[in-house]
């Protein structure tokens, strides 16, 4: 008797288990979305600011030609190592 309950338990219990790992890949994925979400919304402000420094950069480069001063003419804060 025990053993054909065990038997006809065993279906609903793999699909029980099925359905788990289901979900948790289904939540891992989602998690893994929202994710990459936030990296690409990060990449696109980071682009937008580095599009808003260059900017502003061609722009004070316009305003010293404008009064005659040149690169080579303004002191060097700090150099990047690259």
């Amino acid at each position: 008797m025990k053993v054909e309950n065990l038997k006809k338990q065993i279906p609903s219990r793999i699909r029980s288990l099925e359905f788990r790992e289901m979900l948790d890949t289904m939540l891992k994925n989602h998690i893994i979305e929202l994710h990459n979400q936030e990296m690409d919304y990060q990449l696109r402000k980071q682009a937008k600011l580095i599009e808003e420094l260059n900017e502003v950069i061609v722009n004070q480069k316009r305003i010293m030609n404008k009064h005659g001063l040149k690169d080579a003419d303004m002191p060097v804060i700090a150099q990047d190592e690259d």
